[in-house]
């Protein structure tokens, strides 16, 4: 219930609220915060499908480079549920490092991936994606993810 609950509000921010917001720059991936909180705070399954639905989801609404979410928020879902026990805090401090650290790495491999399929970004945008809000509104955004993560979907 929950997890459906905080998916619906993320893909409204997402997808309705932030392009209207900023136009201009590029729409933060709110999900990217949400996937580390819940793959630090909860069972590797769910954050695992978690992050596929979310990842089909934006890919199926933004065409551009189809599968790279998927791809990407599984990956990172995967990779840092591994390492979740190695999180002796499950603070806020934990989620924004770890937001500004993934927001960073999945701006720098989504660049890749959209080039290497050949759809090109410009490297600038790539520049603008890091160096603009996009970073820290994904981070601002992360507090309330680990608040209500900890909060309603903890089972560990």
């Amino acid at each position: 219930m929950y997890f459906v609950l905080i998916f619906a509000l993320t893909l409204i921010l997402q997808i309705g609220f932030l392009p209207g917001l900023f136009p201009t720059i590029a729409i933060p991936e709110l999900f990217l915060p949400l996937i580390i909180a819940i793959a630090i705070m909860c069972e590797r399954k769910e954050a695992c499908i978690f992050a596929l639905v979310a990842g089909l989801v934006l890919d199926f609404y933004f065409i551009k480079g189809f599968g790279a979410r998927t791809l990407l928020f599984f990956a990172l879902a995967y990779f840092l549920s591994g390492f979740a026990e190695t999180f002796t805090s499950r603070s806020v401090f934990v989620v924004l490092t770890l937001t500004l650290l993934a927001g960073t790495l999945y701006q720098f491999l989504y660049f890749l991936i959209i080039n290497a399929v050949g759809e090109g970004l410009e490297f600038q945008v790539l520049l603008n994606s890091i160096f603009s809000l996009e970073i820290p509104i994904m981070m601002i955004y992360s507090i309330f993810a680990s608040r209500f993560t900890k909060l309603y979907l903890v089972r560990r």
